[in-house]
């Protein structure tokens, strides 16, 4: 489930795309002007795109969402386009099956740090349904990533209300009461 949303930012430095995408981080590189940012449209990121870290954490990647189309991708990131028959949200799925991400591990090139090309990515055996059941399949495991999503949160909440109580139940400040289990 390492499929990501896309915050805003105008240009992805390898620090975004290491915690990619969606979880703030830290070392962005400055809006570029926007005369730059034109002579650079070849790395203009469309809906549907599917940006991809090039070395270290392989796998990660992320589907570009429309408040994300015209940003510009970094070097730290590869770009996939699909084209039909493929659906982008399918391929976003596909990429993040723990046989994919082997697969992609056990392709990358480099000892000390992997690294994965658009032309590995170009090999890549990928099952291509019908384009109804790509779609299908895309928005059962949607639901189930944003389920997951909710029980992540849950279990981050709990475990910092665990820690704030802690100190709190140990000092005597609180007192809970008891609560015996029915039985």
């Amino acid at each position: 489930m390492e499929s990501f949303r896309i915050i805003g930012v105008i240009w992805f430095s390898r620090t975004f795309a290491t915690s990619l995408l969606g979880r703030p981080a830290h070392g962005f590189l400055p809006p570029l002007r926007q005369i730059r940012a034109d002579s650079l449209s070849r790395y203009r990121l469309a809906v549907g795109d599917i940006v991809c870290v090039r070395t270290g954490e392989l796998g990660r990647h992320a589907l570009v969402e429309p408040e994300h189309a015209g940003r510009l991708f970094g070097t730290a990131l590869l770009r996939l386009r699909p084209r039909s028959p493929v659906d982008s949200r399918y391929l976003a799925h596909y990429l993040s099956h723990p046989a994919v991400r082997d697969w992609i591990g056990r392709s990358a090139t480099g000892s000390a740090v992997p690294t994965v090309s658009t032309r590995m990515l170009g090999t890549l055996p990928v099952v291509v349904p019908p384009p109804e059941i790509q779609q299908s399949a895309a928005d059962v495991l949607d639901a189930l990533n944003q389920k997951i999503d909710v029980h992540d949160e849950i279990s981050r909440t709990t475990a910092e209300l665990r820690d704030t109580l802690l100190p709190l139940l140990a000092t005597g400040s609180i007192r809970p009461s008891v609560i015996k289990p029915a039985g």
